[in-house]
């Protein structure tokens, strides 16, 4: 409980630590949380997958709130274990939110205004009989096989820049406690477009564990 608290505290602190060039020592004080060079590094995703950015790319064309730059993130998604999980599921019954963001140099926060594929939840209601109650209906995301990756898209409307970007998973709206790797990724967003080859075996495991 004591670390996912210093973790939440801290966490403007590390977005400021990553625009100054003080990372490092950072980490060193939130030992719970990894943090790749860059989105294009394979990492660990709440334990149970691997993700990287395939493709990271700016566009001029001038969006309705004003901004001037469209940031398209292609992402890729593999299963770890050895049956299908989705983003959403922790594997024990429990159905997460999965929420993705941008945070800016100035503190600003950015939400995605698409979400396609993978990262895109769709409505599930469980299957129920005539005399039962209705259940509510919850976002749950498409399985993911092992050997199996998947593909995500994410179009967020932000100013060119530096930015670091998160995949988090939320129950009730709040953060979920454990370790970093099962709750939270982060990586940094620089304002070049990027770019690289799918991967033809099985990807290697970055950042600290």
């Amino acid at each position: 409980m004591k670390s996912m608290r210093t973790a939440i505290l801290m966490f403007p602190i590390l977005l400021a630590g990553f625009f100054s060039g003080c990372s490092a020592q950072l980490l060193e004080e939130i030992e719970d949380i990894s943090i790749p060079r860059y989105c294009g590094e394979p990492t660990k995703l709440f334990g149970n997958f691997m993700v990287r950015a395939q493709r990271i790319a700016w566009s001029g064309t001038r969006n309705p709130n004003g901004t001037t730059s469209t940031l398209t993130v292609d992402l890729v998604f593999e299963n770890e274990r050895q049956w299908p999980l989705a983003l959403s599921n922790s594997g024990n019954g429990i159905v997460y939110k999965v929420e993705y963001a941008l945070y800016g140099e100035n503190g600003t926060t950015f939400a995605p205004r698409e979400t396609v594929g993978i990262a895109h939840d769709t409505p599930f209601k469980n299957e129920e009989k005539p005399s039962e109650k209705k259940h509510s209906t919850i976002n749950v995301h498409t399985l993911i096989k092992p050997g199996d990756p998947a593909e995500g898209k994410l179009v967020f409307d932000a100013p060119r820049g530096n930015y670091v970007f998160s995949i988090e998973r939320k129950f009730a709206g709040m953060p979920i406690l454990g370790k970093g790797e099962n709750r939270l990724f982060v990586c940094k967003i620089s304002p070049e477009d990027y770019s690289a080859p799918k991967p033809s075996k099985r990807w290697g495991v970055s950042g600290v564990y």
